[in-house]
Formats: C-alpha cells, structure tokens, sequence
C-alpha cells in the first residue's frame, strides 16, 4: 500500500469515526427526548402533577440562597446555588446575574463560568453561550465538563464535527 493511499485510508477511516459519535450523539438526544413521552404513557399519575413539586423544590431554594445572601452578600456559594436554582425555574436572565456575581467574588473557579453558559444555551444566546465556552476552556483547560458544555452548544448550532472533537476532548481527562 502506498504512502497515498494509507493517507487516503485513514481519513475515511477518521470520518467513519467522527460520523458514528455524531450519531451517538443524535441517538442519544432522541432517546432523551422519548423518555418523557414513555413515562407519561406509563403513568397512571399525569407527568404534570411532579412539575409543581419540582418548580416548589428549585422556589424553596432561591428563597434559602436568597436569605443567606441577604445576611452575606458576599457569599460565593449561595450566588453559585441560586444561579442553579433559577436555571431550574427557566429564568435564565437572573441566573445569568447570579454567576456573574459568583465569578466576581471568586474568579480562580469554573462553576460560576460553567453556570453562565448553560443559562446563556438554555436561554438560546448560543454566541454567548459558546464565548463563555471558550473562557471556561482558556481558564480552566484541564476542566472536562467546559468541552461537553462547548460540545453541546456546538450541537445546538449543528456544528456536530466540532462537538464530537469536543466529547472526546472531555472524555480524555
């Protein structure tokens, strides 16, 4: 076989590689899109009975964060949590302060960073979700979860190539 040809062979093969995680990926997304649908098929209960316990549970906790920033309003931890909760209340544009704040108070962790980008993908600003990303990777590159974060936000964009480098990026560590 010549040297060509063996160049030739192993970038079908790399394709071949890149294709088969890409539709993993599909499959798994389409396989967590179904899950809700087959367990309200097998509930007796309605699926809607469980979304007030868990929007109760996420209120709960940004009325405890809430309090404990109130008597610290210094407090990184409780900046960290609330911006959670409120990602669990789908009010992006809060925990989007929240993480900001928490970066502001404690630079040197990715969490904060980490918290933003999800609020800005969950919300749709995919730009700034990917640019927060790519500061998370620049500042913290030994940090897994930033290049599944990126790989999403990148699948978001239908950029799958790139999200697939980015999964096995984050698995590497």
């Amino acid at each position: 076989m010549t040297q060509e040809e063996a160049t030739s062979k192993a970038k079908r093969m790399t394709s071949v590689r890149i294709a088969t995680i890409v539709c993993g990926l599909l499959l798994i997304a389409a396989i967590a899109l179904s899950i809700p649908l087959f367990e309200q098929t097998l509930n007796t209960k309605p699926v809607a009975s469980k979304v007030p316990k868990a929007m109760r549970e996420a209120e709960r906790k940004v009325n405890k964060y809430s309090e404990m920033i109130a008597r610290n309003p210094n407090d990184f931890g409780a900046y960290q949590q609330r911006a959670l909760a409120y990602i669990e209340l789908k009010q992006y544009d809060l925990s989007i302060g929240d993480s900001t704040k928490a970066m502001q108070l404690d630079p040197d962790r990715p969490g904060p960073l980490d918290n933003r980008a999800i609020a800005y993908r969950e919300a749709g600003q995919l730009q700034l979700a990917l640019k927060d990303c790519n500061l998370l990777i620049e500042k913290f590159p030994r940090y897994s979860h930033g290049y599944a974060q990126r790989a999403q936000v990148y699948a978001d964009m239908g950029k799958y190539s790139l999200a697939a480098k980015d999964i096995t990026k984050a698995k590497s560590f």
